[in-house]
Formats: C-alpha cells, structure tokens, sequence
C-alpha cells in the first residue's frame, strides 16, 4: 500500500514538473498559425512616416527601421505573452495547437481570417454537432480565455522609448534621441 501510494505521488510530481514556460519557439509557432507574427508593422510603419527624422532617412534606412521596430514590438509581444501564460504556458500553447489542428480549429482560423474561407474542406462542417461541440468547448477553456487574456493585458514596453532607439543604432546604425519618439 506505501509503495502504491509513493508510486503516485511520483508519478504525480513528475506531471507537475512538466510544465513550464512556453517556450519562445512554440509561442512563435502558435503566432505564425494565428497570424499574429506581423505584431508591430502598422505601428512601425506608421513611426517611419510620423517621426521626422526617420522619415527623412534613404527607403534603405527606412526598411531597416521599419524591421527594427516591428522586430522591437514582436519580441515584446511575444514575451508579454510568455509572461501572461505563466509557469504552465507549455500546457496552453500545446491545448491551442491541438484545437487548432481540428476541424473547429480551423473553423476559428478562418472566422478570425487567419485561413481564408477557401481553406475549409469537408471536415469544416458548421452545422455538425461535433464541430460545434469542439468549437464552443474550446471558447470556453482555461486555455482559451488565458491566451485570450495575454493578449488584452499587452501593453507598452517600459523604457520604450529607450530601448527602440537602442535597437535602431544598434541594428541600422540610426541615431534617434528616446524624446523624437512619441
């Protein structure tokens, strides 16, 4: 009887150690399927075009900045989401990937136009009791509403301003002051 009931707690113990921070890797991943991996490039180009004086850079300066900045915002995307999923953030990234390699999954990718419609094959059934089941079960888990969660609670890097002029001279060799940035 103690053997069986250390055998669980070790077995127990070792489902809990397995769970970790998501890793950069699989965030990427999950991104890319969602189509949220061009995080930042409205609002890098948007900087290029408002901010004198990378405005008036040669279009070569220009591109860099653009990627610099889009780069900048990225990264910090993808870490505050990291961060958001917590010391479990493998387990969610892995639910999300799982949904999304169902027929609901993919339903939700093209209702949130990260596939076009022209996507949807024959297990893409709207009115399948199963597809909705799947569809509605997911909407309503831990899971979902984490992810969902990271995703509302993002919000500026602290130092921004430093830290995206840094990257500019440091990657294009643009030299912006942190107060030209608004």
């Amino acid at each position: 009887m103690r053997s069986a009931a250390l055998l669980l707690s070790l077995c127990c113990a070792a489902g809990a150690a397995q769970a970790a921070p998501a890793s950069a890797a699989d965030m990427d991943a999950l991104l890319h399927t969602l189509k949220k991996d061009s995080v930042g490039a409205s609002s890098a180009a948007m900087m290029v075009e408002e901010v004198p004086t990378l405005k008036a850079l040669a279009e070569s300066d220009r591109q860099c900045a653009r990627t610099s900045i889009q780069s900048f915002f990225y990264v910090h995307a993808r870490q505050s989401l990291i961060n958001s999923l917590g010391e479990d953030g493998d387990v969610i990234v892995a639910d999300w990937s799982r949904f999304l390699a169902t027929p609901s999954g993919k339903g939700y990718l093209i209702l949130t136009r990260a596939l076009p419609e022209s996507a949807a094959d024959a297990s893409v059934n709207v009115n399948d009791e199963a597809y909705a089941a799947g569809f509605d079960a997911f909407l309503g888990s831990t899971s979902f509403k984490r992810l969902d969660a990271g995703f509302d609670a993002m919000s500026v890097p602290d130092e921004f301003a430093v830290k995206l002029s840094q990257g500019l001279q440091d990657q294009c060799g643009i030299a912006l002051k942190p107060e030209e940035i608004s």
